[in-house]
């Protein structure tokens, strides 16, 4: 157990949630989820989302509003971490617009759609 444990390494991925307004979205939402998954796994595309959840698929309905949460791949966060340090930026502030850019592809929106149905983020 205790090797195992010492085998054990830890990244720094980051993880953004929004809140987001419009049947836009939600159509979009609901198309690449389908009717009833929560999650979806796009880690092994190695790309910049990892982990998709939607939230309102965890019986957490939030009315007209859609949260949404994305957790970065492993390798996006080391090179965002790079990115950063050069920059002598944050890793999260160079990291969430990518990973905006990103959930904009996934759900088939123009980047400015989405911007426009932003009504928090975290």
């Amino acid at each position: 157990v205790i090797a195992s444990l010492r085998a054990v390494r830890y990244d720094h991925r980051l993880a953004v949630a929004w809140l987001l307004k419009g049947a836009v979205v939600r159509s979009g939402v609901e198309t690449l989820f389908g009717p009833s998954i929560a999650e979806l796994d796009f880690e092994s595309e190695r790309g910049v989302i990892g982990l998709l959840a939607w939230q309102d698929q965890k019986q957490r309905a939030h009315g007209s509003q859609t949260v949404l949460v994305a957790h970065s791949t492993s390798e996006f966060a080391s090179r965002n971490l790079e990115h950063a340090k050069r920059a002598q930026r944050h890793p999260k502030d160079l990291g969430k617009e990518a990973m905006f850019t990103a959930l904009a592809d996934k759900l088939s929106l123009p980047l400015s759609d989405l911007r426009q149905a932003v009504l928090g983020c975290k």
